[in-house]
């Protein structure tokens, strides 16, 4: 079940339309509504977090993987996504995955 129950519509921080997003570059935004449909896709009342990886995001997104990149870096210093390394588990054996890939949170919401 989706984090907020529908499935037709796209969450995000409602300054997108005011001057906060100004300074975000395209690719940033564009890379950040990509991580709001993500979250909402992958994320549930218990877990506040998802992962993917670059090459996920460049293919999502339809950006390079070095301008994905840099829009993350931006994402991250302007606080609006929190990032951090987890190794995946697989449910059922409860095995970890070697190589550790990149967790998402997405930190600013629209406000009611």
């Amino acid at each position: 079940m989706a984090k907020y129950k529908e499935r037709y519509f796209l969450q995000v921080d409602r300054g997108v339309f005011d001057s906060d997003y100004k300074d975000l570059t395209p690719s940033a935004c564009k890379v950040y509504f990509m991580l709001c449909e993500l979250e909402h896709r992958f994320c549930t009342d218990d877990s506040n977090y998802f992962f993917r990886t670059n090459e996920d995001l460049a293919e999502d997104t339809g950006l390079n993987i070095s301008t994905v990149k840099r829009a993350k870096k931006e994402l991250v210093e302007k606080k609006y996504v929190k990032t951090f390394p987890i190794h995946f588990q697989k449910v059922a054996t409860k095995t970890r995955s070697k190589k550790k890939v990149t967790a998402y949170r997405i930190l600013k919401r629209g406000s009611v």
